[in-house]
């Protein structure tokens, strides 16, 4: 076999292993990208969660006979992250009124919240207060009487993560002294009003404002920070597994991906150089053949009949050409 017959029989082997180079280089940088995509998707790993405390809302029902008023408080909060996040509050919060804090009961009926991934929601607690009791009897509050509420709001954010490059575990509490002030009008007729609600990080800090001062349009917020979660050490080993984990698939992928593409573009371009040689060759290979039969044709022998009556033997001579 000659050398284009040879290289006749590797053009499959160098286009079937070029095709095969191509789609593995393809698949390692889709896993480079991909690998891009979910380090910028957790970078950071966490993001600042933040909670809207809104002013209590007062619920109907109030009466002289059992002077208790129920306020319903509720929160929002908004989670930036890529992954859910759990609130509660573990720790149920006191309720205290007058301007020497007397407790009066806690904060009830504060069911877990799951926050989804980029979305918000809403953390409702129950506030029952006895008003008669803080206002010292219900003589106090004939003609009407101002109480000041204080509460605090407690909430724990406890993040429990699966993600692509592992899992972590990380919880904080959080707290928010708050207070308003309650007005009980009993003349000409029963009503309740509410002052705004001040939120301060502790007591002393906190200043209610009058009622007749009108409702305020801040709502104090709660921030869950990524510098008090960053202080867990499951925090920071996420941080770490997500940079050598994704890392590592960003450089695999796209190093090895370009090195696959390179050698299995060259392999189609001697694949094709190969083919498009061993077409042209083709046509001259033809003529060569028909040549060679033409020569053996015209040197073959011819034998040349003896006359009629000649007896002698007659040599046999080639036709010379």
């Amino acid at each position: 076999m000659g050398v284009g017959g040879a290289t006749s029989s590797r053009r499959p082997a160098m286009l079937g292993g070029g095709i095969c180079a191509l789609v593995v280089g393809a698949v390692l940088l889709a896993v480079g990208i991909w690998a891009t995509t979910m380090y910028v998707r957790f970078t950071p790993v966490y993001s600042d969660i933040e909670c809207r405390l809104w002013a209590p809302q007062l619920q109907p029902g109030f009466s002289l006979a059992t002077g208790q008023v129920d306020l319903i408080q509720k929160t929002v909060c908004h989670n930036p992250n890529p992954y859910s996040v759990n609130f509660e509050s573990s720790r149920p919060g006191g309720i205290y009124v007058g301007d020497d804090r007397r407790r009066v009961g806690t904060i009830k009926e504060i069911p877990a919240s799951k926050l989804a991934e980029g979305k918000d929601a809403n953390i409702t607690a129950k506030i029952a207060i006895d008003m008669l009791q803080a206002a010292g009897g219900a003589a106090a509050c004939i003609l009407g009487c101002t109480v000041p509420v204080f509460f605090e709001n407690n909430l724990d954010v406890d993040i429990d993560a699966d993600t692509v490059f592992g899992s972590f575990r990380a919880k904080r509490a959080y707290s928010k002294d708050c207070g308003l002030n309650v007005r009980i009008q009993t003349i000409p007729q029963i009503r309740i009003e509410l002052g705004s609600m001040t939120c301060e990080d502790d007591w002393e800090q906190l200043v209610l404002s009058e009622v007749d001062e009108g409702t305020r349009n801040s709502s104090p917020v709660i921030v869950a920070s990524a510098e008090s979660m960053g202080e867990d050490e499951d925090m920071e080993q996420a941080e770490r597994l997500k940079n050598t984990s994704l890392g590592s698939a960003m450089g695999v992928g796209y190093g090895l991906g370009a090195v696959f593409i390179i050698v299995g573009a060259v392999a189609l371009f001697r694949w094709r150089r190969s083919r498009d040689e061993g077409a042209s060759a083709a046509p001259g290979a033809a003529i060569a053949d028909e040549g060679k039969a033409n020569t053996t044709k015209e040197m073959t022998p011819k034998i040349v009949a003896p006359a009629a009556g000649d007896q002698r033997e007659t040599p046999i001579q080639a036709e010379s050409v």
